[in-house]
């Protein structure tokens, strides 16, 4: 793409096709003086040419919801994660076993890596009660509230 020759032809080309109601993108094709789609518009916009608008392209399909079967319930609202007590061991989980209210607190620094899976402490976290209490740790150095203390 270089420099567009907006010669009085052309000028007079694009007028007549913005008349004729075509998208920008269309009049670029047809106007045939190496004008990109965004050329058209700015030129149109200069000359005050209002285009036609844009149709309306069809939203995506929006995924369905994982069934609520695999969702595990998450913790009741109000309890922290030291008022749960500790899961029960269980087996670890792989990514794609994993689902909504399940922690995902990793296992292993190599491959094949798991994951705890077991019940969330609150709706939208992460951790289980027990995998909180490790992320969490308030009060230990770099903790957030240590960075406003002089």
């Amino acid at each position: 793409m270089g420099h567009v020759a907006w010669t009085d032809e052309v000028i007079k080309e694009l007028k007549r096709l913005v008349a004729k109601k075509l998208s920008a993108q269309q009049i670029a094709t047809k106007l045939d003086c190496g004008a990109s789609r965004n050329a058209v518009i700015g030129k149109a916009h200069r000359l005050g040419l209002k285009l036609a608008p844009q149709a309306k392209r069809p939203r995506r399909a929006v995924l369905p919801a994982a069934p609520e079967a695999t969702q595990q319930p998450a913790a009741p609202a109000g309890e922290t994660p030291d008022e749960i007590p500790p899961h029960a061991p269980g087996l670890p989980c792989r990514l794609a076993d994993l689902a909504l209210g399940m922690c995902r607190y990793p296992y292993g620094d190599r491959p094949p890596y798991t994951f705890c899976g077991q019940r969330v402490w609150a709706e939208g976290s992460s951790w289980c009660a027990e995998h909180a209490r490790i992320v969490y740790q308030c009060g230990a150095p770099g903790w957030r509230s240590d960075r406003n203390k002089q």
